[in-house]
């Protein structure tokens, strides 16, 4: 018969106040770390940061369907501003009211995320040195 030390605990018995249990495998990476590491990370992020800010991108835009091509086509924007800054550039260039959808693909393939900085974008999917963004009033790809 068992008795109540041979039972398995149940998972709603635990106290989950404490910090959340770490991996082996992760445990023993947090322990090789430097003890200035945050110091290291935010000079890196700080240095990352001024060269987006520095770094121009040029982006082409091209549209899809039914949406109105824009009067210039190629732009040089700095790398730092994220993709929610251009949708906004591109809702103002386009007359975009409000209740209109807009939807912004790179490379004709997907949507990134609108926090997504554009220089990041620009390194991993720039084609001839442009990142070609397209963009129309209805779902294209998807």
């Amino acid at each position: 018969m068992a008795t109540a030390a041979d039972q398995i605990p149940d998972d709603d018995d635990e106290d989950r106040s404490g910090p959340p249990p770490v991996s082996l495998s992760a445990s023993v990476v947090l322990a090789a770390l430097p003890a200035d590491s945050s110091q290291l990370l935010s000079r890196t992020a700080a240095t990352a940061a001024s060269i987006a800010a520095a770094t121009k991108v040029t982006l082409r835009l091209r549209p899809i369907g039914s949406a109105a091509p824009l009067k210039q086509s190629v732009y040089r924007i700095p790398g730092a501003q994220t993709f929610a800054s251009l949708v906004k550039f591109l809702r103002k260039q386009l007359k975009c009211p409000p209740s209109q959808s807009i939807f912004c693909y790179i490379n004709n393939s997907f949507a990134p995320a609108l926090d997504e900085p554009l220089i990041n974008l620009y390194h991993n999917f720039a084609v001839d040195e442009h990142l070609i963004i397209s963009y129309c009033y209805t779902v294209a790809f998807g």
